[in-house]
């Protein structure tokens, strides 16, 4: 979605991200490894408080070791652009998170009348191609709900997709994001066989 300018510098990714006091306390694996994987999120600015939740969410996300980029991390306007910056975020991201609201919906389904929203009307035609063409089998995209859960913000083709919420299953959110969800299979035991009795 498109800011206006002048907004703070990114943070520097190349420099090893403090962890928050409301950082998970779990060691992620992505930090063991050195690897950060780089997130993008897209959302909707509806209120000033809804976008200062998404900051806060993504500088959550670098303090616990991944490489979350939004919009407002850019300070002014990027040289390219910002339909060209989204396009390149959107395609070098590991990750896209999708911060799902009613707002959000409506600009995405390009059904929003006003002339607001653009950022995300482009960002939503280029997840809907790239499904299209993946025949809906990406994992690249997450739905996340920064508080409340309605399934209906959730854009139809992301819907069966597992989404998360910011205040209660961040943990789970980011062991996805670390490729650390699941449970480990334990070890199948093969026994000896038996010999048989003479």
């Amino acid at each position: 979605s498109l800011p206006s300018p002048p907004f703070p510098a990114a943070p520097d990714s190349s420099a090893q991200p403090a962890r928050s006091p409301q950082s998970s306390s779990s060691t992620l694996p992505c930090e063991i490894r050195g690897y950060h994987p780089k997130i993008f999120i897209s959302y909707s600015h509806d209120t000033e408080e809804h976008c200062a939740a998404v900051i806060d969410f993504a500088q959550r996300l670098r303090s616990d070791g991944f490489d979350a980029l939004i919009d407002r991390f850019v300070d002014g306007t990027p040289i390219q652009g910002w339909p060209r910056w989204m396009l390149n975020q959107l395609e070098s991201a590991d990750y896209v998170i999708l911060i799902c609201t009613k707002i959000y919906y409506q600009r995405f389904r390009g059904v929003e009348h006003s002339s607001l929203g653009r950022g995300v009307d482009f960002e939503g035609t280029i997840i809907t191609n790239e499904l299209y063409h993946q025949k809906s089998t990406s994992q690249r995209f997450v739905p996340v709900f920064v508080r409340g859960m309605d399934i209906n913000h959730i854009p139809e083709p992301l819907r069966h997709f597992t989404s998360y919420r910011i205040d209660n299953s961040y943990d789970e959110l980011t062991e996805f994001l670390s490729g650390n969800s699941g449970v480990n299979l334990s070890l199948i035991h093969i026994s000896e066989p038996t010999r048989p009795r003479l």
